[in-house]
């Protein structure tokens, strides 16, 4: 007899195998429409080669197609990805194109190397490769990038012309949003001061992005939280949420020993889920409890989490924003694992602070009280264990413009135990 969590186990492989059929279906669609497009009428335009699948040799990812092709004796290297891929995917289609680009010229001879990169994305869906370009360069790989916008329902490619960062700011402005403090209240105070009392030199108070609750956490794992704002009430747990009372406070004292427990540079069982969740957050807290361990030079007394920021109504958070001792404002992008996109999200969060620097707006929202902020772009710092880099991260991190100022930052492997940098070097010089 088959069980019912069998049944849902054979649903969800099914529902699995019909989405990754669906998408080789509409990779292969898409393919075929590019194939048309540089079908171009008198031969301009030659496709040597395509393919649509990853590629281990090269490091090309799955969710791109790529054409190597001719255009008189020029050779044009051509990454598109489709509309029905995810978010994700899209964004990272820069990365993709630098590294094949820096695969396909390694070792040919000079008349034989790609000059020109082709990027080809959906129609209505570049604004992050638009400002991700507009700090990008590839000078230093001898070749050139052209962006074209791929209108899938009849095949139309037009050319996108990359705009200055000062263009974009003034047409789609994007904005931080600022944590507001949150509201005091008895009940609130007294659970507060009640939980605190659980393990005052391990639990850390967050107040929500909106300013109507806060959040309780060991580590960067949260346990706890005020949800609601007319009658707000507290809730804990890690996975599930339960409402807390007095009748219930047991529970809560016996989550956090286990957490506390578990939650350590050397627990009796590195496999557990209290261990092994959320390590970026937990990394984080650990930078922000002394971020003068991790850079003597940043000033301890004012250091940001957690700043939410919008590319139109996808929502993403700046890891840590900080600022050293000559005023110049340093953000801080932080992986604990492997990722891919580290060099292109890190821009992304230091053009959101860029555009608030030129703008004012710290001053105006009183951050950084005291310190005369220097009129200079931030400082980027790209943060991750030292062996944990990915293998792609030096070709594309080198492609960043000079004028920010990025840099790798390695850390010990075992930073649970204490952060101590091992890397500290300059990626775009």
């Amino acid at each position: 007899m088959i069980s019912t969590d069998d049944r849902q186990d054979a649903v969800k492989a099914k529902s699995a195998l019909d989405i990754t059929h669906k998408l080789a279906l509409a990779r292969s669609s898409y393919a075929h429409l590019l194939e048309k497009a540089f079908a171009t009428p008198g031969g301009i335009l030659h496709a040597r080669s395509a393919s649509k699948r990853a590629d281990r040799g090269i490091r090309a990812p799955a969710g791109y197609v790529r054409f190597e092709l001719r255009r008189g004796r020029e050779t044009v290297l051509a990454v598109g990805v489709s509309a029905h891929e995810d978010q994700q995917t899209i964004d990272g289609i820069i990365g993709a194109g630098i590294v094949w680009l820096v695969s396909f010229n390694s070792h040919r001879p000079l008349d034989e190397r790609a000059r020109m990169l082709w990027l080809l994305f959906p129609h209505h869906l570049a604004q992050t490769l638009i400002e991700r370009l507009t700090l990008i360069t590839t000078t230093h790989l001898h070749a050139g990038i052209e962006c074209y916008e791929v209108d899938e329902t009849d095949g139309e490619i037009k050319p996108i012309l990359v705009a200055s960062q000062m263009e974009l700011a003034s047409l789609h402005p994007k904005r931080l949003k600022w944590p507001r403090k949150s509201a005091g209240d008895a009940a609130r105070s007294f659970w507060r001061e009640r939980i605190l009392q659980l393990a005052p030199d391990l639990i850390e108070v967050r107040a929500s992005i909106d300013g109507e609750g806060e959040k309780y956490l060991i580590h960067g794992l949260e346990f706890a939280r005020w949800r609601g704002q007319e009658h707000p009430r507290i809730f804990f747990g890690v996975s599930e949420w339960t409402h807390l009372t007095e009748d219930n406070f047991e529970s809560i004292e016996t989550l956090v020993r286990e957490i506390g427990f578990y939650r350590c540079g050397d627990p009796p069982d590195r496999r557990h889920p209290f261990y092994r969740l959320r390590a970026e957050a937990w990394l984080e807290s650990i930078m922000l409890r002394d971020i003068r361990a991790f850079d003597p030079t940043l000033d301890d007394r004012f250091v940001y989490s957690q700043i939410p920021t919008w590319r139109a109504d996808e929502r993403s958070v700046l890891d840590l924003l900080a600022v050293n001792r000559h005023g110049r404002l340093v953000v801080i992008e932080i992986k604990a694992t492997e990722a891919v996109n580290l060099p292109l999200q890190g821009i992304d969060y230091w053009l959101r602070v860029e555009e608030a620097r030129r703008r004012g707006e710290f001053k105006r929202r009183g951050l950084f009280p005291g310190i005369d902020l220097a009129d200079a772009p931030p400082i980027l710092y790209m943060v991750t264990p030292r062996l944990r880099f990915h293998r792609t991260f030096a070709e594309v991190a080198r492609c960043l413009i000079p004028e920010v100022e990025a840099y790798r930052i390695g850390l010990n492997s075992n930073w649970r135990t204490g952060v101590r940098v091992r890397v500290r070097e300059r990626v775009n010089l």
